[in-house]
């Protein structure tokens, strides 16, 4: 049985962005996104993230450092690969540097974790072949090559 709804549009609206942000953080861009794909106006778009950046649901500055930690603590990625995650999900550079430079990203720990884990997995490998794979293990994960040549200089 199909119920209409009596909800008045912005209502209507504002729920559909509250369930968007109950699933996971989001950056005013995505959320802009999501709306429009959805098909709210622009006008009723720029209404409900006004509302919600009014009440402190959206934060891009907050997104971004979450984000960062989010991605340190559980798929760490170099500076590179932040910056172009962030970038995507619509954040301008300002943002995302001040939100980098927060962080105090520490690449070389991090790079040098996943490169000990990837050279377990390579245990009687030649070394070159372990070196190319945590090699191009780190690269994938945005890591300068500076940190990365560092670390395999080591291995």
């Amino acid at each position: 049985m199909l119920r209409k709804s009596n909800k008045d549009p912005f209502s209507r609206a504002l729920g559909y962005a509250y369930r968007l942000l109950s699933v996971r953080g989001r950056s005013e861009n995505e959320l802009k996104a999501r709306m429009k794909e959805k098909g709210y106006g622009r006008e009723r778009i720029d209404e409900i993230i006004l509302y919600l950046k009014d009440k402190g649901f959206i934060d891009d500055s907050k997104f971004a450092r979450a984000w960062i930690e989010d991605r340190s603590q559980f798929k760490p990625k170099g500076v590179m690969a932040l910056r172009d995650e962030l970038f995507r999900k619509g954040l301008d550079r300002a943002t995302i540097d001040g939100a980098i430079e927060d962080a105090g990203i520490d690449e070389s720990k991090a790079a040098r974790a996943l490169a000990e884990e990837k050279c377990a997995s390579f245990k009687g490998a030649d070394a070159i072949k372990r070196k190319r794979s945590v090699y191009n293990h780190l690269a994938r994960r945005g890591f300068s090559f500076s940190v990365i040549n560092d670390i395999i200089n080591t291995l």
